[in-house]
């Protein structure tokens, strides 16, 4: 495609240039782009009083590019405007608004345009799979985009897309079905007749609730959702349908749906549910703000498959609360109620299409104590999008909360990688709401504070003070007006000898540190921990430990002791399944004394009570989690889930491998149509958990990621004794068989072996050449080693009757290991074949995980390897295709034949963006209709499922025919 055209309508929702809150100076109208560097962009530039679109187009990294622009400042809101832009190759750009043009013929005009039309992003810019980058969203209505293969292709009326019209339902259908139940107010709507016949198939309905909704506060709002009904009725008669013959009364009549987290929040959501059957249907959906009944029902929560993301338990359940990936939390009384309740910050940036990848900021309100211990409800969101100043708070950026302009009122405080702001806040129906958000003020340059800042009053002089990891910034302004010296840095005085003196202290709260070169501190949290009146530190590391520091000065002078690892109460280790720990100390419980909390990269918040009492050297009970209620199901950072019958009472469950280092199992306790899923626990083998962890020599990251698994688990009858094994590999690079020795209905694993090759290829020293760039350590034999944090997959490729394995290769290249029986049964792996050729020359560049060295700017150490392989007949014919992971699950189908496959790269299967490093695409026939369904584990630890009508675009229309 080395020339083309993109045209498109487009309405903004603000009047140039005054953009509204939460959207930045820049905003992207359109991009394609690739991790070398080739790109084509159509951006919103506002400067002082005018506002351009300019188009900018690059050919790779460090080469020229090429930049156009017309002047829109007149645009107002609300108004459509008309807007193509086209390239040839190797220089024409031209730029058209309306009835305005330029045109240039010295821009860089990217080489692979075709390609990049799979990776081509509306209304935002292609760095969503980025985390760290400045997300460019525009607040504005698209409509009639259109690409055509020839420059400057200027369409007539009939070669434009007819509008689409609109959805509407028929005389027949009954406007005013039986009214069922006890709440005031419903929603009649009828949905339209679908191609295929499918078993389920997704709807998704629209709501804004009214009448008094909008004035609820987030009780009135929980109470509300939980008093939410859905009938089905015959589109002609109006009468109900019977769902549950089992039940009685009105509630034989109700269907289960599930809600959109943003309807705890605002008025406005997505309800959903599955209909059965292509035919026409009607149904009601049920609300009252007076919330007349008591609990949900049903409680059920069904998996629908229009990307929603897979909840724990029944509604109104209680279980762990997770942030998602590294969420950073602060305990505080908003709600002035007496108990402590949570800010959560996971990063401003947005996700276009994200479907809650957790990006914003969240307050969860403090229920009270349950018998599973303080519950919190839902989060809410309070904030996401561009800040005023650096454009993006990340989720690295810890929040503090302190009075910082001497109102008497607390304040949001982010100093962090790129912004340094503090936030007013007020409680404005049950949350709080950003009143203003202001930069924080420094004298020098102001520095870089990722994951280090904590405020407090240092040197007790009534001011806030700034402690950025083992430096203090004091601030020397005033009260209402603060200023911090990073001029003056005051450096603390760490890792002096620490004497215990015989009524002091009990050492045996304390253990030794046994990873002191490996675990960085990356949080100082300064506590009074042994009551003897002077500020120590609590410290939390990349590793999943925590450390305390001894102020052995004085308050004045502090000087902080080697660092000793905190225990609990009887010297066992604190269970913390997270890295990248953070530790926080509150009296989490109200009892007068201080606890322990931290959270990490999984996302889980972990309590440690002090059973010692006030003013005492704390005793600390073993960790318990934090819960919420309707808790998303949360695997983990990175989750890879495997979906399998694992315990064959005849519905799937959920095998997930993820960044850490153990496997999780989470039960479906209901069935396939509505599933319960129960709260994780790792998978035992040899009668212990699996903990494969790559070691400090095991990565080729280095040394600091010796915690990080980085699981990819298979489960499949590797041995073909007719029982399922599973199958683990991750960042060590190795591949782990655990036998099931159990029986159908029991599956107990035994301790795993190495997988191993037959006959690995040596020089004449006898060394493996077969191992992967970056590997630190040498063999102990044949095993098979492979790039890291692949997932294969096991079949029988060449029907022998015996297991194969496909893979990435020790080259990052995906081969074909086949599978040979010894005479003692065991299975062995043949030197790989590289029988695959794949036509992916742009896939590989949009999610960087997925680069070898030869990509050039794409690549990096690390970067090779991390793909995820599902080998399934896609299109049904009959061969072997292929999901990898990319934004979702990328569809590549073989035009060849599994003797000889060739496979050609045909794009995302879903337009849902859920990748920063990398998706966990699962392939399964999770409704048993006899077609493929897709399941993606996101790096927030988010699973979510599509269902295969919705992949294809094949699910009812909606109409609203009434509302009462």
């Amino acid at each position: 495609m080395d020339e083309g055209t993109i045209r498109f309508d487009v309405q903004p929702l603000f009047t140039m240039p005054d953009v509204r809150e939460g959207y930045g100076r820049t905003q992207c109208l359109l991009s394609t782009e690739i991790r070398t560097g080739q790109k084509m962009q159509l951006k919103l530039q506002t400067r002082g009083s005018k506002a351009f679109l300019v188009v900018e187009t690059a050919d790779g990294k460090d080469k020229p590019t090429g930049r156009i622009g017309l002047d829109v400042s007149n645009w107002k809101a609300e108004t459509w405007h008309s807007v193509a832009m086209a390239w040839k190759r190797p220089n024409i750009l031209l730029l058209r608004v309306d009835d305005k043009q330029q045109q240039i013929s010295n821009a860089a005009i990217p080489s692979c345009s075709a390609g990049m039309m799979y990776e081509m992003y509306i209304g935002t810019d292609s760095d969503g799979t980025q985390g760290y980058s400045d997300n460019e969203h525009a607040d504005m209505l698209f409509d009639n985009v259109a690409v055509f293969s020839v420059f400057d292709y200027q369409p007539g009326n009939r070669e434009m897309p007819p509008a689409m019209p609109v959805f509407t339902a028929p005389d027949i259908v009954d406007r005013n079905p039986q009214w069922i139940g006890k709440t005031k107010h419903r929603i009649n709507i009828y949905t339209g007749k679908t191609s295929r016949d499918w078993k389920n198939t997704p709807i998704r309905l629209s709501v804004d609730f009214k009448n008094g909704w909008e004035t609820l506060d987030a009780a009135g709002r929980r109470a509300a959702l939980a008093s939410l009904r859905l009938v089905q009725y015959d589109p002609a008669t109006g009468q109900p349908i019977v769902y549950d013959e089992t039940l009685s009364g009105d509630d034989k009549y109700f269907v289960p749906f599930r809600i959109s987290p943003e309807l705890y929040w605002q008025s406005s959501g997505i309800v959903s549910w599955s209909h059965s059957g292509r035919n026409p249907a009607t149904y009601s959906l049920y609300y009252d703000p007076t919330a007349p009944y008591a609990e949900a029902f049903p409680k059920t929560i069904p998996m629908t498959g229009d990307g929603d993301r897979l909840q724990l338990g029944l509604k109104g359940d209680a279980n762990r609360l997770s942030l998602g990936i590294s969420g950073l939390f602060e305990p505080f009384d908003a709600d002035n109620d007496g108990d402590l309740d949570l800010w959560c910050n996971t990063g401003t940036a947005p996700m276009s299409r994200s479907r809650d990848l957790g990006y914003g900021h969240y307050y969860y309100e403090n229920l009270g104590q349950t018998s599973k211990g303080v519950v919190f409800a839902p989060g809410q969101l309070i904030y996401r999008g561009s800040t005023p100043f650096k454009g993006m708070l990340n989720g690295n950026t810890l929040l503090n909360i302190a009075d910082i302009n001497g109102d008497e009122k607390p304040d949001f405080i982010y100093s962090g990688w790129k912004v340094h702001e503090w936030w007013e806040f007020e409680m404005c129906g049950g949350k709080p709401v950003v009143t203003a958000i202001h930069p924080i003020p420094f004298r020098g340059k102001a520095p870089t504070a990722e994951l280090k800042s904590r405020v407090y009053d240092f040197n007790e002089d009534g001011l806030p003070d700034l402690q950025l990891g083992t430096k203090v910034l004091l601030n020397i302004g005033l009260e209402t007006d603060p200023l911090f010296d990073a001029g003056n840095p005051i450096e603390l005085s760490m890792d002096a000898p620490i004497l215990f003196e015989k009524d002091e202290m009990d050492k045996q709260h304390f253990g030794e540190d046994n990873g002191a070169a490996l675990a960085r501190e990356r949080l100082f949290f300064p506590i009074d921990w042994d009551m003897d009146g002077k500020l120590d530190l609590i410290s939390s590391s990349n590793f999943p430990e925590l450390f305390f520091r001894k102020n052995v000065g004085t308050k004045k002078d502090p000087l902080f002791s080697k660092r000793m690892r905190l225990k609990t109460f009887d010297r066992t280790d604190i269970h913390i399944v997270s890295m990248l720990t953070l530790a926080k100390v509150f009296d989490w419980d109200n009892d007068q004394d201080i606890d322990l909390l931290f959270g990490g990269e999984e996302g889980f918040i972990g309590f440690c009570e002090n059973i010692a009492g006030p003013a005492k050297i704390p005793q600390l009970r073993q960790t318990a989690f934090v819960n919420q209620l309707n808790a998303p199901l949360d695997a983990g950072s990175l989750a890879i889930p495997v979906a399998v019958d694992w315990d064959d009472d005849g519905d799937n469950d959920l095998i997930v491998g993820n960044s850490g280092y153990e496997i999780l199992l989470f039960e479906n306790q209901g069935d396939n149509r509505n599933p319960v899923w129960s709260e994780s626990h790792p998978l035992y083998a040899a009668g212990v958990p699996i903990q494969l962890m790559p070691g400090p020599d095991g990565s080729v990251q280095g040394s600091k990621e010796s915690y990080w698994g980085y699981g990819e688990p298979v489960v499949v009858d590797w041995d073909g004794d007719g029982l399922k094994d599973l199958i683990v590999t991750g960042n060590r690079m190795t591949h782990h068989f655990f036998k099931n020795i159990g029986h159908n209905g029991h599956p107990q694993l035994a301790a795993g072996e190495l997988i191993e090759m037959k006959n690995p290829p040596r020089d004449d020293d006898g060394k493996r050449t077969d191992l992967p760039w970056g590997i630190h350590y040498e063999p102990e034999g044949n095993e098979l080693i492979t790039v890291h944090r692949t997932r294969p997959e096991g079949l029988d490729w060449d029907g022998d009757g015996v297991m194969d394995y496909v893979t990435l290769d020790h080259k990052g290249d995906l081969a074909l290991y086949r599978g040979e029986r010894t005479e003692s049964g065991k299975i062995v792996l043949n030197n790989p074949e590289n029988i695959f050729e794949i036509d992916d020359p742009y896939a590989r560049a949009i999610v960087w995980n997925h680069a070898k060295e030869s990509d050039g700017g794409n690549w990096r150490p690390g970067s090779q390897g991390r793909t995820v392989v599902n080998i399934v007949d896609w299109d049904g014919d009959g061969d072997f295709d292929m999901i990898w992971d990319n934004i979702n699950g990328r569809y590549y189908e073989n035009t060849g034949s599994n003797k000889s496959p060739h496979l050609v790269d045909r794009g995302d299967l879903v337009k849902e963006r859920l990748a920063n490093h990398n998706t966990g695409p699962e392939i399964v026939d999770f409704d048993g209709d006899g077609k493929l369904d897709l399941l993606v584990g996101a790096e927030s630890g988010r699973v979510y499922y599509f269902h295969r009508s919705y992949i294809e675009r094949d699910t009812p229309s909606v109409a609203v025919v009434s509302e009462q």
